[in-house]
């Protein structure tokens, strides 16, 4: 391996096992504390979209550090995992937004459906940048890893969303934090490709169009008319399937 591609592969590697150990880190918090101590209760498709999710992110850090061994047949043969899972996490989170919206209308929240505007954002940035990641897969690498990345990094503002409403900062971070740790991962990737090549590649220019304007609509698509008087209380009565918390 050249150092070049040993430089590369570092990045990747570092920063997808980072992201798998700082969604880990709210479990305890957010999941296994609640359920133990019987503070929060869950509902089925919960315990299922969640164990999709911390999988996929498991599976995109090993097949990264595959790749940095050169095993790429076996890369490849986890890949064809993560794609199946990738419609799995799409197919069980879709429903979770007008689930988690029913729950606070039932604990009477002031505004259930600012959450929802973040959890549309979520679930949209992984599914365009999931897609664009198997359309590149075989002819594309360069473009491929980055998509890959921003899936990921897609699912780990969701997982660090949740910390952060349990050690709140002041607003509005607590809304948008988890957005700009997970921005930084890009920032840290344009400056290693500027490291490397002396540019930013263009799927980074990319993953920045996309992914920080998103991030930045969130609140206002969770605040406005339309989510809280048309497209919320619709999500709500054709697929909420969740029971309000006892």
């Amino acid at each position: 391996m050249t150092a070049q591609a040993a430089n590369r592969s570092r990045f990747f590697l570092i920063s997808g096992w980072a992201m798998v150990a700082l969604a880990l880190v709210s479990f305890p918090f957010t999941y296994f504390g609640p359920m133990a101590d019987g503070s929060k209760r869950f509902y089925g498709l919960l315990h299922i979209h969640g164990l999709l999710c911390f999988a996929w992110l498991l599976i995109y850090a090993w097949q990264v550090q595959l790749a940095a061994q050169r095993k790429l047949v076996r890369h490849r043969e986890w890949g064809i995992a993560g794609a199946w899972l990738s419609g799995a996490v799409v197919f069980t989170g879709v429903p979770m937004i007008p689930a988690a919206a029913m729950r606070r209308i039932a604990a009477g929240a002031a505004d259930p459906y600012l959450f929802s505007g973040y959890n549309l954002v979520d679930i949209g940035l992984f599914t365009v940048m999931s897609s664009f990641a198997l359309l590149t897969a075989s002819r594309q690498p360069e473009w491929h890893r980055r998509f890959m990345l921003g899936a990921a990094v897609a699912l780990f503002v969701a997982a660090a969303s949740r910390l952060l409403m349990v050690f709140p900062p002041a607003q509005p971070w607590t809304d948008l934090g988890s957005a700009v740790i997970g921005d930084l991962v890009l920032v840290w990737l344009a400056l290693d490709d500027r490291r490397r090549a002396g540019r930013v590649h263009p799927g980074t220019w990319l993953l920045f169009a996309l992914m920080v304007p998103a991030h930045l609509l969130a609140p206002v698509i969770g605040g406005s008319s339309l989510m809280r008087g048309h497209l919320g209380p619709a999500l709500v009565d054709m697929m909420a399937i969740a029971p309000p918390d006892q």
